[in-house]
């Protein structure tokens, strides 16, 4: 009866986290689409860590409620993630590599330690790395990604 009651548990637990990712099909593609975008030559760790950082910014009170309108959120003007700016996000074909890490992402595989921003500081404009420094507090640095909080 204690292994029944475990399994239960455990199945239960499975449908309320599968209930708190509200995430339509078109949130996946697009999501699977930054991904690849923003990280494609990443490794697998990398491209969880940049799925977790859209995923922390859906749970959190300061960016918008899903994941389509995080990725195509701007700020002053700017957009948060440079694909959507210059179209690299319609052109880009998803890999199995990305698929998997966007998918280990979802199922709860959190690498980020909570950050809700990153920068690729060897593509980014001089002042784009001056405002994360001074505004931002540095968590880490993966690969090609800097992620801050």
């Amino acid at each position: 009866p204690t292994l029944f009651r475990s399994v239960n548990a455990l199945d239960n637990q499975s449908w309320e986290l599968a209930g708190t990712t509200r995430m339509s099909d078109k949130d996946y593609e697009n999501l699977l689409a930054i991904v690849e975008a923003e990280a494609g030559g990443e490794d697998l760790e990398g491209r969880i860590m940049v799925t977790n950082v859209i995923l922390n910014r859906v749970d959190s009170d300061e960016f918008p409620e899903n994941i389509t309108d995080v990725i195509w959120e701007r700020s002053g003007g700017s957009p948060q993630f440079s694909p959507t700016a210059d179209g690299r996000i319609y052109t880009v074909t998803v890999s199995d590599t990305t698929r998997e890490a966007v998918n280990r992402a979802i199922d709860g595989e959190d690498l980020s330690q909570g950050a809700l921003y990153f920068i690729a500081k060897n593509q980014s404009e001089e002042d784009n790395i001056k405002w994360f420094e001074e505004n931002l507090t540095f968590l880490f640095e993966h690969g090609g990604h800097c992620f801050y909080v």
